[in-house]
């Protein structure tokens, strides 16, 4: 579009495209650009914008404020002004012979999949920084690079690349043959200029030479049509930052120290790559602080065998507010620090652009579980928050992705992630909270690695997975899962038992009957498998391992399990409007559904899990736990007596996740819950005044279960101006 538009303004102006001048309309506005891209005393000459286009798809930037970095540790290194995400294709309407690849700069972390790139031994210092920030704060840091002045770019391949692409196009043939044989005695293999080639063989020139022939050429051709050294630095430069403060911050991202270096992931000009993505772009402008107002301290210091310091302060940090040379202290040594409320408190007292109330995080502005703001006595900020979100159970990733609200916690949006990702079927396992086993951990269970032949078993109902239960007890739990089930084999049992499953149709995750080779006098022959036979669960569960499916969907089953006082204490509980025999009735005759799994990463916590795309391939059911986002679901009403051991524990351990009216719901559930701590072991009656000892069977006098739902219900409402919360089953018990 933008050739097209040249031609036609080339054609009114009664001048050939490739005329003595660039095209009116791409010239830069008088002030456009930091004067700095001249050369001293030289003339800037004619200087126009560059035309470009993008290869790569363009990513939307995410945009940022500083204090939506609080509490974060961040590492700051330098980084030229170049554009990434294009090719350099003409300059002023006017056409390159060869387009130029532009890939450095800000914006690399946008368009790679590493977060940036350099040469060797800078990646290797600058990891050594973030791994120093990494153990002094426990999350990995993020990276601010900080702005070059203009003529910083001309290490970098591409300037170099534009103007000997322009040359091509435009010098005389006499120009060219000279030009050519000064490189010659730089490189004697040379392919000359109007070769493709030329440009791949100039990024293997060194430094120095590289270097020198930019000024060769903009000293020697730039009035014999050739491209002058600042106009190569504009057209080749992030346009948005062609009037760019000196030390200014642009993008953000997040190192990963764990990944770390990719020798090989660079590019020509900077071969190493650091590992990490792109969080977001800062505002910009004058008001904004740039590296020399947060005053880093100097991070990967060589130390001395006595322990101190080879340069600078021999103890202590090392601030670059101290340093007589900021500017090469800075290009020489990777520095840092944390961007704490201190900090944020200080700028908005110089009058930097800080938000009167810019002292919450991103994390807690997206309320519910990001609400987590620090205890006085805790770590501020995001820190504090990845912190307890790691100790919760996620991965450390997911949680610094929950605390940084790139992953909304919000149950739409979670669901959503859920059902882009397949998980869509809901199903239940009975567990503990805590205590045994190495998926098991005071959190609860966090990972799935089926280990039986026959998988992990889930129930499409909490009444049946309930059952399952065994001698648990309190410190059992029915955890809500979300299910993936891609690659399983399916059955119909048609309202059979588990355990005696006639002639069941198993279907291959491809549609097909699964079918078996048997021998006959006539010879071999295919039947369904299982035809004519009874089989289990549990034998269907083996076989499709054996077959190499994900696991068994098996519908219209009845399948209870042992613990009938638990099954029956659930069913009263998530259906108080019905009998329990009236709910079994039921069940015998529809059955349910039961998923046996043998792939642990196609299951989820409904409760919680982040579904974390990066984490898709993880047995991590938070990526999630589900006491985590207890309280937000819980007191939402939906979840029921399945969680009644999953409640006593968020209620002894995540105070940190509730907000302050999820608390006084729950102080004012857990004061009414005290009239009846005696209840404990106790099957209570539904209508009748008495209530069983479920050890030893005998009955005793007591309120009926009915009357106890609606004094409950009855002192929920009467706390509903304190707590805010009403829940909706407490008004279907007054009703």
């Amino acid at each position: 579009m933008a050739k097209a538009r040249a031609l036609v303004e080339g054609v009114k102006k009664g001048a050939g495209l490739l005329g003595d001048g660039f095209d009116e309309l791409y010239r830069y506005a008088e002030n456009a650009f930091d004067p700095r891209y001249n050369l001293g005393s030289r003339k800037m000459g004619e200087v126009a914008k560059p035309d470009t286009s993008v290869v790569a798809p363009v990513r939307a930037k995410e945009r940022l404020a500083i204090q939506d970095l609080e509490g974060r540790p961040y590492l700051s290194t330098m980084s030229d002004r170049s554009a990434a995400g294009g090719i350099l294709e003409g300059i002023g309407g006017k056409p390159l012979a060869h387009g130029v690849d532009l890939t450095g700069g800000q914006d690399y972390m946008l368009y790679n999949p590493d977060m940036w790139a350099s040469g060797d031994t800078p990646t290797k210092t600058m990891l050594k920084a973030a791994k120093e920030l990494k153990d002094k704060y426990g999350v990995d840091p993020l990276f601010m690079p900080w702005r070059m002045p203009p003529s910083g770019g001309d290490f970098a391949h591409m300037t170099g690349q534009a103007m000997l692409s322009f040359n091509a196009k435009y010098l005389s043939k006499s120009a060219k043959k000279e030009l050519d044989k000064n490189i010659k005695k730089m490189m004697p293999d040379w392919v000359g200029i109007d070769s493709p080639e030329s440009l791949k063989q100039f990024s293997q020139i060194s430094d120095k030479n590289r270097k020198e022939l930019l000024f060769h050429m903009d000293k020697t051709y730039r009035n014999q049509g050739g491209l002058s050294l600042p106009q190569a630095r504009l057209a080749v430069s992030d346009q948005s930052q062609v009037k760019g403060i000196d030390f200014g911050f642009q993008n953000v991202g997040v190192i990963d120290v764990e990944k770390g270096l990719n020798p090989k992931g660079g590019n020509a000009s900077y071969p190493t790559s650091v590992g990490g993505k792109y969080l977001g772009t800062l505002d910009q402008g004058e008001n904004i602080p740039t590296l020399l107002d947060l005053n880093p301290e100097r991070l990967g210091k060589a130390l001395n065998k006595d322990g101190t310091f080879s340069s600078g302060p021999a103890t202590g940090p090392d601030y670059l507010a101290d340093k007589t040379g900021q500017t090469y202290s800075a290009i020489l040594n990777p520095y840092g620090g944390i961007i704490d409320e201190k900090l944020l408190r200080d700028l908005s007292d110089q009058g930097f652009k800080i938000d009167a109330n810019g002292y919450v995080t991103a994390a807690a502005a997206a309320g519910g579980l990001l609400a987590m703001t620090a205890s006085d006595d805790s770590e501020a900020g995001v820190v504090g928050v990845v912190k307890r979100l790691i100790e919760a159970g996620y991965p450390e990733s997911t949680a610094m992705k929950i605390a940084t609200g790139e992953l909304p916690m919000d149950y739409a949006s979670r669901m959503a992630r859920a059902k882009e990702q397949g998980f869509t079927e809901e199903a239940y396992h009975a567990g503990r909270y805590g205590g045994r086993g190495d998926a098991l951990s005071s959190q609860g269970i966090l990972k799935i690695d089926p280990r039986s032949k026959a998988g992990m078993f889930l129930a499409g109902e909490p009444e049946v997975s309930a059952s399952y239960t065994g001698r648990m007890q309190d410190d059992a739990v029915t955890y809500p899962m979300l299910v993936n089930t891609r690659g399983m084999e399916k059955v119909d049992a048609e309202g059979e038992h588990w355990n005696n499953i006639f002639d069941p149709k198993v279907i291959d995750p491809e549609g097909k009957q699964v079918m078996e080779v048997l021998d006959s006098i006539d010879g071999e022959y295919n039947q369904g498998i299982h035809k004519d036979d009874y089989t289990t669960t549990n034998a269907l569960a083996v076989g499709a391992k054996e077959r190499m499916a994900t696991g068994t969907v098996i519908d219209n089953v009845i399948d209870v399990g042992p613990n009938q006082r638990m099954f029956n204490k659930v069913i009263k509980s998530n259906n108080p409007h019905e009998y329990p025999h009236e709910w079994i009735q039921d069940y015998e005759r529809r059955g349910g559904r039961v998923i046996a799994l043998q792939d642990g990463t196609q299951a989820r916590a409904k409760l919680g899990a982040a579904f974390d795309p990066d984490q898709i391939n993880s047995t991590n059911i938070l990526a999630s736990n589900p006491a985590a986002t207890l309280g937000a679901l819980l007191f939402g009403g939906g979840i029921g007596q399945e969680a009644q051991g999953l409640a006593a524990h968020a209620q002894g351990n995540t105070d940190a996740y509730l907000t302050a009216e999820e608390k006084a719901y729950r102080d004012g559930r857990k004061e009414f819950d005290n009239f009846f701590a005696d209840d404990i072991g106790y099957d209570r009656a539904d209508l009748l005044p008495f209530r069983v000892n479920e050890e030893t069977g005998e009955t005793e006098f007591a309120t009926p279960e009915m009357i106890k739902g609606l004094l409950s219900a009855f002192y929920d409402y009467g706390q509903l101006p304190k707590s805010g919360i009403l829940n909706p089953q407490s008004l279907e018990e007054m009703i």
